[in-house]
């Protein structure tokens, strides 16, 4: 993922060459046992979910980079979820994955919020929406008797997920490609608006 992104951020890849490179990256963590593991689901079953969830968290984080400080900032918020939750539960490899991640976002964001000194580029969006999928996974919720639990990495991801499901519907209706790139994000209609940076970043976050 970060080499492909290197590239993709010097000369531009296609879709079908994006995708090819998430399948196999997503591949390689659910054989490593990143996956769901859903009571009654089959085996198949969570396989494909997995798949599909690590390739579509990576794509929404690396779709909501378009401002400063927007994919970092929804990071830290979402990590620090992440840590409280493993608090709470006793969840000691999410806490530690989490803290040291966020540890490291936070020294970026400070110079990569309005106005930006560094940029995060397809590189550092995709590495994030690939450890924030890994780490939403194996995270632990919930026991069987407390099912609603397991809604919790949908809330903590729910704007990425949001921006991501609003910008393809956008698209569609407007008969466009939901692969082609437009000005429809959430983030870009606030400063279409006349919102500045900052009060975009705050609203968002």
């Amino acid at each position: 993922i970060p080499v492909t992104g290197i590239l993709d951020d010097h000369r531009e890849l296609s879709v079908a060459q994006k995708f090819g490179v998430q399948l196999i990256a997503a591949m390689i963590l659910v054989g490593f046992g990143v996956r769901t593991d859903f009571a009654y689901a089959g085996n198949l079953l969570n396989i494909a979910m997995s798949l599909l969830w690590i390739i579509g968290i990576t794509n929404a984080m690396n779709l909501l980079d378009v401002m400063d400080g927007l994919a970092g900032g929804t990071a830290l918020v979402i990590l620090s979820g992440f840590c409280a939750i493993s608090v709470m539960n006793g969840d000691s490899l999410t806490l530690t994955v989490s803290a040291i991640l966020g540890g490291a976002v936070l020294g970026f964001w400070i110079f990569n919020a309005p106005p930006a000194k560094v940029y995060m580029g397809n590189n550092g969006s995709h590495f994030l929406g690939l450890a924030l999928a890994a780490i939403a996974i194996t995270a632990r919720y919930a026991t069987l008797e407390r099912n609603l639990a397991l809604l919790t990495p949908l809330l903590l991801l729910g704007f990425p997920i949001l921006d991501t499901l609003f910008l393809i519907w956008t698209r569609v209706r407007k008969g466009t490609s939901a692969f082609n790139k437009s000005e429809d994000h959430i983030a870009l209609r606030f400063l279409k608006k006349g919102y500045s940076k900052r009060r975009t970043l705050a609203a968002m976050m």
